[in-house]
């Protein structure tokens, strides 16, 4: 999340940072939906999050893996985040508890940002631009599917051939 005070915070400030890159498909009633995710999982990455974009497309996020669920009072702030985001909380088996748009915070003081508490128990934040969600038909109860394992952007290509007893790469398409 753009900044979580008793959870991690959200995504940070160069596209893809060396971050893992993924497509999570968002099951709704009307449609399924991809979205190109980068994957924060360390703390690290959870405390940088979005901060410093100057720019988040459409289709296009930040994922938040927790170890473990995080109570409905885990607060987020959105101290040096420069775009608006909406941000779905997910159960531990992706469906969506609730979503809440947070406000960027022009402020250089951190303590005169405002917080967002997340209102629910959540296990992992799905950060995209505001209103993207409401753009796609996405709310409360459709589900985000993650794929088995995340692409690196540093992944190399497949080979053409795969000698015996080679690795093989995961396919960039999602």
């Amino acid at each position: 999340m753009a900044g979580c005070r008793s959870a991690p915070a959200a995504i940070g400030p160069g596209a893809d940072a060396g971050r893992p890159v993924a497509r999570v498909w968002i099951a709704s009633a009307a449609d399924t939906v991809p979205v190109r995710v980068e994957i924060a999982r360390t703390e690290r990455e959870q405390r940088e999050g979005l901060r410093g974009r100057a720019h988040l497309p459409d289709g296009e996020g930040m994922l938040f893996l927790f170890e473990e669920e995080h109570p409905p009072t885990t607060e987020f702030w959105m101290y040096r985040t420069r775009v608006p985001l909406s941000v779905a909380l997910l159960d531990a088996g992706g469906t969506i508890r609730a979503i809440r748009d947070l406000e960027p915070c022009a402020s250089r003081l951190s303590l005169r940002c405002p917080t967002y508490e997340a209102g629910v128990a959540f296990h992992a934040a799905l950060e995209v631009p505001r209103g993207y969600f409401g753009r796609v038909d996405v709310g409360v109860g459709d589900r985000v599917i993650l794929p088995p394992e995340p692409i690196t952007p540093a992944s190399p290509p497949p080979p053409t051939r795969t000698p015996p007893g080679a690795r093989t790469w995961p396919s960039p398409r999602g």
